[in-house]
């Protein structure tokens, strides 16, 4: 694949944090994913070990194809490697910004004072909650006579 600079430097820097911002279709996942598979067969680090959050759920799950299709290519010497981090796949930490922070916070319920229980709401009880909430304070408002 041809890569633009700015796709390069991304793919390249090391020991630094990176912010990729562009619009859509311009490559972010494949930038990305190549990011972390030089990180992996370059410095032997294990996909475990990296945090990768997307906005959406169909990003996510192109990013764990596209690292597991090019782990399968890959020329790496260390099999034994490659084949312990397409098993790790299934359970690395490659998700929704949102799944990201639900996991989080149901793992630490205990410091952040929440029940681990907790759901998201949809839209349907969100608008449902937010006319529950509106009558009541018109009920209030019509009781005190403003």
């Amino acid at each position: 694949m041809e890569w633009t600079g700015s796709q390069k430097e991304a793919i390249n820097t090391k020991n630094k944090s990176l912010l990729l911002n562009a619009g859509a279709g311009c490559g972010k996942t494949t930038v990305l994913t190549n990011r972390i598979l030089n990180l992996m067969l370059e410095e032997k680090t294990s996909i475990e070990n990296f945090l990768v959050v997307t906005f959406t759920n169909n990003a996510a799950s192109q990013m764990k194809d596209k690292i597991r299709d090019m782990l399968y290519k890959s020329t790496a010497k260390d099999e034994q490697f490659i084949y312990e981090q397409i098993n790790a796949l299934e359970n690395c930490n490659i998700s929704t910004l949102h799944s990201f922070c639900i996991e989080t916070i149901r793992k630490y319920y205990h410091i952040v004072d929440i029940d681990p229980s907790f759901n998201i709401m949809d839209e349907v009880n969100m608008d449902m909650l937010k006319k529950e909430v509106l009558n009541e304070l018109f009920e209030k408002m019509y009781e005190e006579d403003n």
